[in-house]
């Protein structure tokens, strides 16, 4: 009889363990299936970002390309402007400049009666080619020599050159020693500092104004 009771309980046990295991075996398939479809999702998530990776590279490449297009179309243009800038600026003291002087002789100083006007005047040394010296502009009238140098965004340099450059012009131009001399700097804008440093020196300041160029300093010289 213990025997027998002994059989039943093992066999109970037995069951139970069989419920376990099938217990198990179920809640591991579904875990894995689980897994498999949570796998499965992250795969075509990870499909979906690198097809959008993808399309927004390709996006970005067709823009760069464009923006490339458009630099290089931009960089043309302004190297034109840039180029056309610097034959204006190579051209300031004939297109500008220059042609004002008869006009500041007569308005400025009374002086109508013209004589000579002479851009880029080059006077060369007789004996030394290589030696010259260039007048931006030069106008003459009956009683008056108007000596003109031009820049067009004046330096320090520029100005403080100009002492020498009035005497090497009174050197290398003797016709004019009977005249007086009229010294004119001209440039599109000159500024306060550089207004201060031309008055001092006794230099006209040429500069643009509302509708032509005007002595700035004509009042504090006169």
């Amino acid at each position: 009889m213990e025997l027998e009771g002994e059989v039943r309980r093992m066999s109970r046990k037995v069951a139970t363990l069989e419920d376990i295991l099938s217990d198990y075996i179920v809640i591991t398939e579904r875990d894995n299936r689980q897994l498999r479809a949570d796998i499965r999702a992250i795969g075509d998530r990870m499909e979906a970002d690198t097809a959008k990776l993808k399309a927004e590279m390709s996006e970005f490449k067709n823009g760069m390309s464009e923006f490339k297009n458009e630099m290089r179309a931009s960089t043309k243009d302004l190297h034109k402007k840039m180029g056309d800038l610097s034959r204006k600026l190579g051209t300031f003291v004939e297109d500008f400049a220059a042609p004002n002087l008869p006009r500041i002789a007569a308005e400025y100083f009374n002086e109508p009666n013209l004589v000579n006007h002479l851009v880029r005047w080059t006077r060369y040394n007789p004996a030394n080619r290589a030696d010259s010296f260039e007048a931006d502009a030069v106008t003459e009238t009956e009683n008056m020599v108007f000596f003109l140098e031009a820049k067009f965004s004046p330096r320090n340099d520029d100005i403080n050159e100009l002492p020498a450059r009035i005497e090497e012009f009174k050197k290398r131009f003797p016709e004019f020693k009977g005249k007086n001399l009229v010294t004119i700097f001209a440039s599109w804008s000159i500024s306060e500092n550089h207004l201060r440093m031309l008055t001092k020196m006794g230099v006209y300041a040429l500069v643009m104004g509302e509708e032509t160029m005007e002595l700035a300093n004509f009042d504090a010289l006169k």
